[in-house]
């Protein structure tokens, strides 16, 4: 196994940014800023730079799932500043969940993903006709973006144990790590039921406050309790 940063710069490598759309066109300098985090230079407007990149009003585009798997990667770089990573991978997260939520999970795409790229860079005109091309944009957005955020959703939840373990780092807040799935829930009100409780199944006759109690989750738990004195209020 390489070492923690060999691997980031065999994935960056490996990544065909110029042919990946993102929210500020072609991804072609993510790897620029990556570097600046993994340097520990990056400053608010790099952080910020790259949640515009990755998603952007509750949606994720073609680049996403890849700068996902880079930003999780990011997480073992020493000098990162680890808890911004972790803000702009909840806001991923969150979105990618809600795409969930809304339509399940996706069949398999038409085309395979590594052919559903943008044409090679040729020169700044052409990408300007391109992205002016709005049926264009919409067709690839319509015919993929389910699978962007179900990738993002899989790389994400296959990195849970990693997440999670980032509590015992210095200048982490526990709950910035431990509680970065759980409280989701806050964001959206079919999470708990229909997501979370299904990946941390409580013992048989528990409830979901119940398990929430036993794993120390007092935000979810305060959520829990409201949402249970809210429809007992409604019921009277």
């Amino acid at each position: 196994m390489n070492d923690p940063e060999t691997r980031l710069q065999e994935l960056l490598a490996s990544t065909p940014w110029s042919r990946l759309f993102s929210f500020g066109g072609r991804a072609t300098n993510f790897p620029e800023m990556v570097q600046k985090v993994v340097d520990g230079t990056a400053d608010e407007a790099t952080f910020r730079n790259i949640r515009y990149h990755i998603e952007h009003q509750d949606t994720l585009e073609q680049a996403s799932p890849h700068m996902t798997d880079v930003l999780i990667e990011l997480l073992d770089m020493p000098r990162a500043d680890r808890a911004s990573v972790l803000s702009i991978l909840e806001d991923v997260y969150a979105t990618a969940v809600g795409d969930y939520l809304s339509r399940g999970r996706p069949e398999a795409p038409a085309v395979p993903p590594e052919d559903d790229l943008l044409p090679p860079f040729v020169s700044e005109d052409d990408d300007d006709a391109m992205f002016e091309d709005a049926d264009l944009l919409n067709e690839l957005w319509n015919r993929s973006s389910h699978h962007w955020s179900q990738r993002c959703l899989d790389s994400i939840e296959a990195a849970r144990a990693r997440i999670e373990s980032l509590s015992s780092i210095d200048g982490l807040v526990g709950d910035t790590a431990r509680g970065f799935f759980m409280r989701l829930s806050l964001l959206e009100p079919q999470m708990w039921t229909n997501f979370v409780a299904p990946q941390f199944p409580a013992p048989e006759g528990k409830s979901p406050l119940d398990l929430a109690r036993s794993m120390g989750w007092q935000d979810v738990v305060d959520y829990l309790e409201q949402e249970h004195a809210r429809r007992k209020e409604g019921d009277q």
